[in-house]
């Protein structure tokens, strides 16, 4: 099984893995403990490579969002938290995030990168059992993660998934965000497993990304779990949120050209916005919140 991962040195303390032009985790080293944010799709060995890295310390694991190349190796971790909303979208291990629908998002970079050699091979992505299911602490806006002399901060930004949530860390002002921005934001693209639960709006997305826009963090530290529009080890631009966010209200208001597009992986179609370099996915029925009358 694989245990070697690209791995660089992004802040003090803090190391971006990424997951063969996937996706990307974060750990982020305490004097006592470490967090590792998101745990990929699951290729490999991520346990032993992240427990390595810290050289032994005690790893608390968080989940940005309830997706299969977020959440794909949370079962060899005993217990992982996760926001309250997207624990109900399911349990980690279900039909979404098997070895064969995994499998499907892993090979994407090999399409996209045809001219790359990997190391992985399909033997390397785990089909989890039942009763692997890791323990999840639902866990809520403004939770705090005390890893011994730094503090990482968790932020509610619903929007790609309801209960998608953002870290700052306190020692370096660094921000990692899931998917909830970039250059190409989903949201709530996704059909929910849940019956019982509905995405929220545009409107709630952007109201999100502006609260966290007003917190306090060091805008050139702005770190997404994809490397799709930054280069691996390098953080967004600075302006991405505004531009979001701007993008966002420019829809809202109308003044935006909108066409359908297809997602292959996903098997389903969604509305598509490009603005001042931003794209926006959506469902034009999911635009504006849902008022009490």
């Amino acid at each position: 099984m694989l245990t070697e991962y690209p791995c660089k040195k992004v802040e003090e303390g803090v190391y971006e893995i990424n997951e063969f032009d996937g996706v990307s985790m974060y750990v982020i080293e305490g004097n006592e403990k470490a967090l590792l944010v998101d745990t990929g799709a699951g290729i490999g060995d991520l346990k032993t490579f992240a427990e390595r890295l810290v050289k032994g310390k005690p790893i608390e694991v968080m989940i940005t969002h309830n997706h299969r190349d977020h959440a794909g190796n949370a079962p060899l971790f005993k217990q992982i938290h996760m926001s309250a909303a997207d624990a109900d979208i399911g349990p980690i291990i279900r039909p979404w995030t098997s070895k064969a629908s995994r499998l499907r998002f892993a090979r994407r970079s090999l399409e996209t990168f045809p001219d790359r050699s990997y190391p992985w091979s399909e033997n390397d992505i785990r089909e989890f059992a039942p009763d692997q299911e890791p323990e999840v602490k639902r866990t809520e806006d403004g939770h705090i993660f005390d890893l011994g002399g730094r503090q990482v901060r968790c932020v509610l930004v619903p929007g790609h998934t309801p209960g998608s949530m953002a870290m700052i860390d306190s020692l370096t002002g660094a921000v990692f965000t899931g998917d909830c921005c970039g250059q190409n934001v989903g949201l709530g693209v996704r059909p929910l497993e849940n019956p019982e639960m509905d995405h929220v709006s545009m409107e709630e997305a952007r109201d999100g990304l502006i609260r966290l826009w007003s917190m306090d963090f060091d805008r050139k530290r702005i770190y997404s779990a994809h490397t799709d529009y930054r280069r691996f080890g390098h953080s967004l631009g600075e302006d991405i949120i505004p531009r979001d966010i701007r993008a966002m209200e420019m829809i809202l208001a109308g003044r935006c050209r909108v066409e359908t597009e297809e997602i292959p992986v996903l098997d389903l179609s969604v509305d598509h916005v490009v603005t001042e370099g931003i794209s926006i996915q959506f469902h034009l029925d999911h635009l504006f919140r849902k008022r009490q009358v």
